[in-house]
């Protein structure tokens, strides 16, 4: 028995042959992750906002010390976002910023 004669001919019809996305279908999907990628942000600056402590004296600063961490990760998620987002760079660009941010 041949490798992949268990496959069914439909199956080869739906996998990619190669090469790049049309731009539609790259522009659909780089708006979905460019969101998904904000989104990220947007719950790490929700979660840093939600750990910091009500009580600003030092004693409840030193006892929550996973924000300043959680404020880094945020700004550089948000920072790929929004270099994905400038409509200005290219698809290699965009993709490369996206994949770091999420």
């Amino acid at each position: 028995m041949p490798v992949g004669a268990w496959a069914a001919p439909e199956s080869v019809e739906l996998s990619a042959l190669g090469g790049s996305l049309s731009d539609p279908l790259w522009h659909q999907r780089c708006r979905l992750l460019i969101g998904l990628t904000w989104f990220h942000a947007a719950l790490i600056a929700l979660w840093v906002w939600y750990s910091l402590p009500l009580d600003l004296s030092l004693a409840a600063r030193g006892s929550r010390r996973h924000a300043p961490p959680n404020r880094r990760r945020g700004l550089i998620v948000a920072t790929f976002a929004a270099v994905a987002t400038w409509a200005r760079t290219n698809r290699t660009v965009q993709a490369i910023a996206l994949a770091l941010g999420s």
